[in-house]
């Protein structure tokens, strides 16, 4: 005698109700993700335009102090001339 395992309607409905389960698990986990990835791109952007926006501070920055420089060379200069004309 073989004993065949005979599955009853109700351990057919379990077994589709997990597996219904999981699909759904699995395709929540899967838009969790997405999103997370979608998050982590826009993040990420904004990293890097922080970044930018800083380096153009950071060069603006430097323009003005070497506009100031180049004034006061001029004047220690013009002041360095003027003792020795004298």
């Amino acid at each position: 005698m073989s004993s065949t395992p005979t599955l009853s309607k109700n351990d057919s409905r379990d077994r589709l109700t997990l597996k219904f389960e999981q699909s759904n698990l699995v395709m929540s986990l899967k838009k969790q993700i997405a999103d997370q990835k979608k998050k982590n791109e826009e993040q990420e952007q904004e990293i890097e335009d922080l970044k930018k926006s800083t380096k153009v501070c950071v060069f603006n920055e430097l323009d003005v102090q070497l506009e100031a420089y180049t004034d006061e060379c001029s004047r220690l200069r013009s002041l360095m001339e003027q003792e020795l004309a004298k």
